[in-house]
């Protein structure tokens, strides 16, 4: 009998499961009710989805979010169909918006492959406003987080994310889809919204305290009167000690139209050919051509003597000017009162400093045209005028330095505060016109005047000379 068991382990084929090979394909809704910018849905008026295959049916109850909240709902599943229906009704002249999130799975866990969403109201009428935007991460991932727009309650909840409503207060709510980008749609223009997102750690659509993290934007939101009525938004959804980047351009007034002393080379050349006979007026060299040989007059002679004796100058200049303009720039980023770097990085034009903590910068550049890695006093430099605030998680562009000779004036433009990128534009909706500095990450302190510490300077180069050494 062994024998006959173990043949019979010996002849036994591995097949797939009854019904074919396992189901991988995200589930759909095929059909719905109230369809999507229906008008003048009844009190009672059933809200149903039909599925394309059976579903796991709590996963959809825990992530069907609807707004405004309608009060205890009362579902009943027939097949691949479920009907819900708030237990109070629908309340009149009401915009709802009904989500379906990504975490909803079939029997086979399949997800949706991005969140379902329809609108409805019981008035006459949809708004007409939109909030579009994206949602940004550093440690967590974007895709799947709960977006909400509240009322505006008249000022920020805590920056660190710890405190903040609860997702059933929203008048309006959404989820970003893998990329962390997000649209609500119908939403009343001219009026000033809490928009924030959810990092909802356990998934129970409830805002809790200790695990999960709101991400607000930095004032109100509003769609605008006239227009498409698009309002476009980023939010930062992070933890309060993420690190941040800064980046911008450097620019330098003597490289910015430098000329490499071979292109002066070639054409000093060519001009001295002509005036040795080497070349003619012309260029050609002579009996190579079938066209007559140009020959200089005297007043053409004289011409092309003087661009020689200017471009043996230019030459001259564009050797030093080399030297200069091939050397490093280093760019550091100081904290608020410290005279040591938090960060440095060697660059030629556009540079980023990464990972540094929330705080104030001071940002300064220097060329190490002597290459000991410090500015000394002839060495072209520049300090951004203010100090650029930089908050969790956030990155602030647009920090440009111009580097000059101490007696050389700081133009306009590099003067300017920093721009905000997309993701710093989020907050003034229902601001006029708001600069740079009232956006999202590029809050710039009062400028304090542009002083420079050659201290700060020295300890740049020490403070590297030290970590080379280790």
């Amino acid at each position: 009998m062994a024998c006959v068991a173990a043949l019979g382990l010996a002849c036994a084929r591995i097949v797939p499961p009854k019904g074919g090979p396992a189901d991988e394909q995200a589930p759909l809704i095929v059909a719905h009710a109230p369809d999507s910018g229906a008008v003048r849905i009844e009190h009672d008026g059933p809200l149903w989805l039909e599925f394309s295959e059976k579903m796991n049916r709590s996963s959809v109850r825990d992530w069907l979010l609807i707004a405004p909240w309608p009060g205890k709902l009362s579902c009943q599943w027939e097949g691949t169909r479920v009907t819900c229906a708030p237990e109070q009704g629908w309340a009149e002249q009401t915009t709802y918006t009904v989500v379906l999130g990504t975490q909803a799975t079939d029997r086979r866990r399949n997800q949706f492959a991005a969140p379902f969403e329809l609108s409805f109201t019981t008035g006459d009428s949809l708004p007409t406003g939109q909030v579009t935007g994206e949602v940004r991460t550093r440690a967590l991932k974007p895709g799947g987080l709960t977006v909400c727009l509240l009322p505006w309650p008249g000022e920020l909840p805590g920056l660190e994310g710890r405190e903040g409503p609860d997702t059933q207060e929203a008048l309006r709510i959404g989820q970003t889809n893998a990329t962390g980008q997000f649209t609500m749609r119908h939403v009343p223009r001219a009026t000033a919204f809490l928009l924030g997102a959810l990092w909802d750690r356990n998934g129970n659509r409830h805002f809790d305290e200790r695990d999960d993290i709101w991400g607000f934007a930095d004032g109100p939101v509003s769609c605008p009167q006239t227009g498409d009525g698009i309002q476009e938004v980023v939010l930062y959804v992070v933890y309060a000690d993420e690190p941040g980047d800064i980046g911008g351009e450097v620019s330098d007034t003597l490289c910015a139209q430098f000329v490499p002393p071979p292109a002066i080379r070639a054409r000093l050349d060519s001009l001295q050919r002509i005036l040795t006979g080497e070349l003619d007026a012309m260029g050609f060299e002579p009996g190579t051509d079938s066209i007559p040989e140009a020959q200089l007059t005297p007043a053409e002679e004289e011409s092309v003597g003087v661009q020689v004796a200017a471009l043996e100058k230019d030459l001259a200049r564009a050797c030093t000017d080399s030297l200069r303009c091939s050397a490093a720039i280093w760019v550091a980023a100081h904290a608020e009162g410290d005279t040591t770097a938090a960060d440095e990085v060697r660059t030629q034009g556009a540079y980023e400093i990464s990972g540094l903590d929330s705080g104030l910068y001071r940002l300064q550049a220097f060329r190490d045209i002597n290459g000991n890695g410090r500015r000394d006093e002839q060495e072209p430099h520049d300090t951004f005028p203010s100090l650029v605030e930089l908050l969790p998680g956030r990155r602030v562009e647009g920090v440009d330095l111009e580097l000059r000779e101490e007696s050389e004036p700081r133009s306009d433009s590099s003067a300017a505060e920093p721009e905000p990128s997309a993701a710093q534009s989020d907050s003034a909706a229902a601001e006029p016109e708001p600069s740079a500095a009232q956006s999202d990450s590029a809050v710039v302190a009062p400028k304090h005047g542009g002083a420079e510490s050659n201290d700060d300077n020295s300890a740049m180069g020490k403070d590297r000379e030290a970590r080379e050494e280790r």
